[in-house]
């Protein structure tokens, strides 16, 4: 599988799910809310992806 410093700039779906942990249902629901950029091919954006999961975390622990 793929690591985020050796992943592609555009990812699968699967690759996608594999990088952030989140399962396929999940995924569908941040790609529904437009929580990541898509290309015409429906491949995720590495950095889109990278920056939503870093907003998800620092939202969980705000009040840390």
């Amino acid at each position: 599988m793929v690591t985020w410093s050796f992943a592609p700039d555009m990812l699968t779906f699967e690759e996608a799910c594999y990088l952030s942990g989140y399962d396929r249902g999940t995924m569908l629901q941040v790609l529904g809310v437009d929580g990541v950029d898509l290309d015409n091919a429906g491949r995720i954006e590495k950095q889109s992806l990278w920056e939503r999961l870093k907003v998800s975390v620092e939202y969980a622990h705000w009040d840390d």
